[in-house]
Parts: C-alpha cells; sequence; structure tokens
C-alpha cells in the first residue's frame, strides 16, 4: 500500500497503533450521526482497536486499503479514508475527519489526492461515492471534486435517516477537470 503525500497532509497506510487516535478522534456524534448504521453506537471502549483489527486484516485478504490521515510533520492520526474495492451500495470510499480540523479544507485536499491515486495507480475506470441526504459538508466536496449525482440510494444511518445521495466519478472526468499544477500529490510505494 502507497502512502500519499499532498501539499498539507500525508496519507500513511492505517496500522494497528493508529486505533489510540481513532478512538478519541471518532466516537463523537457529529462525526459519526451521518455514517452507516453498523458502527456501533454507543461507541464502545475498545471500538477502535476491534474496528483497526477487522480493517487489517480485510486489508491483507482483499483489495481494499485504508489511510491515516496527518499532519505533514505530525505522525497522529486525525482521520481516516478507506477505499472499498466492491461497491456494495455505499461507495468505494469513506472518510472522517476529527472535529479539530474541520473547516480547513483537509477533507477536499484528501479525495483529490484520493481520487489521483485510484484513477493513476490504481488505474480505476470509475468510483463511486454516498452521503446521507442531510450531509451538506460531504456533498459540497463531492461537488468540488467533481462527482456526478446519480441519484438515490437507501442506506441507514446512525441519525435514522435513510435516503443517500449516489455520486459517480469516472477517470475521463476526473481527467477533464484535474489541475496537474496545483493538485499532483506525491505517490509512495
Amino acid at each position: 500500500m502507497s502512502t500519499i503525500i499532498t501539499s498539507r497532509l500525508v496519507l500513511r497506510p492505517l496500522r494497528a497503533s493508529d486505533a489510540e487516535a481513532i478512538q478519541e478522534h471518532f466516537p463523537h456524534w457529529e462525526i459519526v450521526q451521518h455514517l452507516g448504521d453498523k458502527i456501533p453506537w454507543p461507541y464502545p471502549p475498545d471500538g477502535a482497536s476491534q474496528f483497526v483489527a477487522i480493517r487489517l486484516k480485510k486489508i491483507e485478504t482483499s483489495q481494499d486499503e485504508s489511510w491515516a490521515i496527518t499532519l505533514k510533520g505530525c505522525d497522529e492520526l486525525i482521520g481516516l479514508v478507506d477505499y472499498v474495492a466492491d461497491d456494495d451500495e455505499a461507495g468505494n470510499r469513506g472518510f472522517w475527519l476529527g472535529q479539530q480540523w474541520w473547516g480547513k479544507g483537509y477533507m477536499t485536499e484528501v479525495a483529490e489526492a484520493f481520487h489521483f491515486y485510484a484513477f493513476e495507480f490504481l488505474k480505476l475506470e470509475k468510483l463511486t461515492f454516498v452521503n446521507a441526504v442531510n450531509n451538506p459538508s460531504s456533498k459540497r466536496i463531492k461537488e468540488k471534486t467533481g462527482a456526478i449525482h446519480v441519484g438515490m440510494t437507501r442506506l441507514r444511518h446512525l441519525d435514522g435517516v435513510e435516503e443517500s445521495d449516489k455520486w459517480e466519478l469516472t477517470a475521463s472526468q476526473w481527467r477533464k477537470n484535474f489541475d496537474r499544477a496545483r493538485n499532483t500529490p506525491v505517490i509512495q510505494p
């Protein structure tokens, strides 16, 4: 799995030691409310360690990948981005970011870097994304990064909302809008 470096962030492979930072930054209603209801809530004290163990096992046995989002110069996880190779109606990419880092454009930067990796290194032809209809921040990231709204799907979220927006981004759409001079991340194997 590669490390993806942007102007302000390092997306490095998830590791077992990230569970502590996940347990600190993730289990807040403002973060989890728009996520799928498979996430245990209230989040158990060992929720992050269970998640990391399951996710690392899945990465070993599939084409899935997960990256810790870190600030350049600081190795502590502040969020997470997952790539799920098989779209199971929840999309190929999921992400979250700790609240204290909201409003700085980090998630758009993460999405742009992930798209570059997916289309240039994984050679994918299409990505799908899903967000709860009542999650305007996630919707805005998809719009800013060139995804096209293709309809609605049913996916139950922790806050009880069941309708989700479904989005697609094809390699050709992405290539039309990609600004190499501004957005090319460094990929390290």
